[in-house]
């Protein structure tokens, strides 16, 4: 069957993009939304964090997030046993006894956090849900990095020679599967409830 082809202006008139939207497969709407996310993320990234009022935000955040990572390490730590103390100024964390683990930018897991939101909010599921999944999916990233960051910590301390493997493989590996079974849970029982 033919569809009829119709102008921008048709289509915005009439709502027909909207209901074009619509009735297209699910499938095509997560990839059209993950798109649109992607594109928003990084125009972000690119320009509006680089303007003085929001970057001034966008720094206090980060460094908030940082020290809030570092701190939790260190109790995660402490549960566990071992003494270790924080520098923010250098953003580290010590464990007594051996070199710092320094958690820089790239080691704190926002774009991960990001990609798990960006999936949940691109896939067809209803708003509420969404809502509801996407803080606690954030915060169990955020608990799994303070885990990770205090295993990293130890293995710097007990075996230091296995310090990139760990880091650059099997922590990284064990958090994308984490994330990955968020993913899975979320499509099987929140995406299709009505």
């Amino acid at each position: 069957m033919a569809q009829k082809s119709y102008t921008r202006k048709e289509m915005i008139k009439s709502n027909l993009f909207i209901k074009y939207y619509k009735s297209i497969k699910p499938i095509y709407k997560f990839f059209i939304n993950g798109l649109i996310l992607y594109l928003i993320w990084l125009i972000f990234y690119e320009f509006f964090k680089n303007l003085l009022f929001i970057s001034h935000i966008y720094e206090y955040g980060t460094v908030f997030f940082r020290d809030s990572l570092l701190y939790g390490t260190y109790f995660f730590l402490k549960i566990i046993s071992f003494a270790s103390y924080v520098d923010t100024t250098r953003e580290t964390l010590h464990i007594l006894g051996a070199k710092a683990v320094w958690v820089g930018r790239g080691c704190m897991g926002r774009n991960l956090m990001g990609l798990f939101a960006g999936f949940i909010v691109a896939y067809p599921g209803k708003l509420k849900s969404k809502l509801f999944f996407i803080p606690i999916g954030i915060f169990v990233i955020f608990l799994i990095n303070i885990v990770r960051i205090g295993g990293l910590a130890i293995i710097l301390k007990c075996c230091p020679e296995n310090l990139d493997f760990n880091h650059h493989i099997l922590f990284k590996y064990t958090v994308y599967f984490f994330i990955f079974l968020m993913w899975v849970f979320w499509v099987k029982n929140y995406s299709h409830k009505k």
